[in-house]
């Protein structure tokens, strides 16, 4: 036997010798979860803070600059009465504020980092509580009240035209809203408007996420909409829809100081990514994605 056999075949060099194993695969990393992100691995991690260049943080500050005046213009449109008025402000009024929460949520969740949607559906929530309670304890009554009735008419429960939305059974001609108003907890709830709070929540949090200015146009869009047609309706004063915005203002506010809030999350997905962690470094979009060109689209951060 010669020496190379020797040392090939000899059995204490054998088990000192390590195997040889081929590395995993990207994939094989990210679905066996060998970079799990924990709270304490991102202490651990000096990573720069998520600075996305197209974030609008002045939006709250635009629209509080701008909104008296737009308001007075928008009031200042409200006459004559028409028939293709009253079928842009029903849309605003009903389907665009019912219909673009959830498919603003669906975006959220597709585009942007896990819970963003969970911060947007918590915010927008204690928001409509907030509103909800100042009804209660501040009961206002809207415009086509004090047209009906005067301003010297007590206020009570039983008269048919109380809340505003009832003017748009006038124009139409039709029960619709007439026959649902009984069943609106309070009549008196003008003041703030919750159209206009919810609209202005949806536009900031658009600024703040959307890399596409469009996204942002439609967000301001939406906001003036539903301003037009609180007034045209004369489902509220101009005040309550400043008020509004001042709510989603002030939720915002919230949002952007609390130590979970937008910067936490933000922080937090720029980690778990850094560390390959597929659960909290992407967003559905990514996910479903993988290992396609089409990744990079739903990577907010690209």
């Amino acid at each position: 036997m010669d020496t190379s056999e020797m040392i090939l075949t000899s059995p204490s060099l054998a088990s000192d010798t390590p195997s040889i194993v081929s590395p995993p695969s990207e994939s094989e990393i990210l679905e066996s979860g060998l970079f799990e992100f924990t709270e304490e691995s991102a202490s651990t991690i000096d990573i720069p803070k998520s600075k996305a260049h197209h974030h609008w943080r002045l939006a709250p500050v635009f629209l509080l600059a701008i909104s008296w005046t737009v308001l007075n213009i928008l009031y200042s449109t409200k006459n004559p009465v028409t028939k293709p008025k009253n079928i842009v402000a029903w849309v605003f009024h009903v389907v665009v504020h019912f219909v673009v929460p959830p498919l603003f949520g669906g975006w959220l969740y597709i585009f942007h980092p896990p819970r963003a949607l969970k911060l947007f559906i918590v915010s927008s929530g204690l928001q409509t509580v907030a509103i909800t309670l100042t009804y209660l304890v501040f009961p206002n009554a809207p415009p086509l009240f004090i047209k009906l009735y005067g301003e010297n008419k007590e206020p009570t429960f039983d008269m048919i035209y109380t809340d505003g939305i009832t003017s748009v059974d006038m124009r139409f001609g039709v029960m619709l809203h007439k026959l649902s108003y009984y069943a609106i907890p309070n009549k008196f709830s003008s003041f703030p408007s919750l159209h206009s709070a919810n609209a202005c929540l949806i536009f900031f949090f658009v600024c703040y996420y959307s890399k596409w200015t469009s996204f942002k146009l439609l967000g301001l869009v939406n906001v003036l909409g539903q301003w037009w047609s609180e007034l045209y309706l004369d489902h509220h004063w101009r005040f309550d829809c400043f008020a509004g915005m001042l709510y989603a203002i002030t939720t915002w506010v919230l949002l952007m100081n609390w130590k979970k809030g937008l910067q936490y999350v933000d922080d937090r997905y720029t980690n778990a990514k850094a560390n390959l962690d597929m659960k909290h470094g992407s967003t559905m979009g990514m996910r479903l994605f993988r290992n396609t060109r089409l990744k990079n689209f739903f990577d907010p951060q690209v």
